[in-house]
């Protein structure tokens, strides 16, 4: 698992030549739900072991398609995609989500779900919002960052996506 700052050069990286190549990129926001109530009622060592074992199915799901996962802070990790179709991009969101589910991790102090769940923020960028400027690669980050917390507000386990 990468952490933040392998991330902000590997996205620097892609971002530059995205914008040369008018490709795609697409990034998700995962957060763990209810991840304070976890450790609370679980401790801190079984969070850590949880945390781990979320890392891995972030890790497989992004290798399997090409892409990266990093930690982010705390419960929150970050995925990486280039060159991908938004449909594709779309699927693996919702593939993320099914693997995390699969893991089946009891979360008895959950709101959402008796196992352990995420809520992911998705945003996409063509190489045409790319290589104009009308986006940079900070806001794609913030507009996954919004969709993460209408993901939340939307009752959470769940992936939205912004096209930009």
């Amino acid at each position: 698992m990468y952490n933040r700052r392998a991330f902000e050069e590997i996205f620097t990286t892609q971002w530059l030549r995205a914008k040369q190549d008018k490709g795609t990129i697409g990034l998700m926001l995962v957060d763990v739900d209810y991840f304070k109530n976890y450790n609370d009622l679980y401790g801190h060592q079984e969070g850590d072991t949880a945390l781990k074992a979320l890392s891995d199915v972030l890790k497989h799901t992004a290798q399997a398609n090409n892409g990266m996962a990093a930690r982010y802070g705390g419960e929150e990790f970050i995925v990486l995609f280039e060159q991908l179709a938004y449909e594709t991009f779309i699927d693996i969101s919702e593939q993320l989500l099914q693997n995390v589910n699969n893991l089946n991790l009891p979360h008895e102090a959950s709101k959402v779900s008796e196992f352990l769940t995420v809520s992911v923020g998705c945003a996409f960028a063509s190489g045409d919002a790319i290589s104009s400027e009308k986006i940079v690669a900070k806001s794609l980050i913030k507009e996954a960052d919004i969709m993460l917390y209408k993901a939340k507000n939307a009752g959470r386990n769940k992936a939205l996506t912004k096209s930009i």
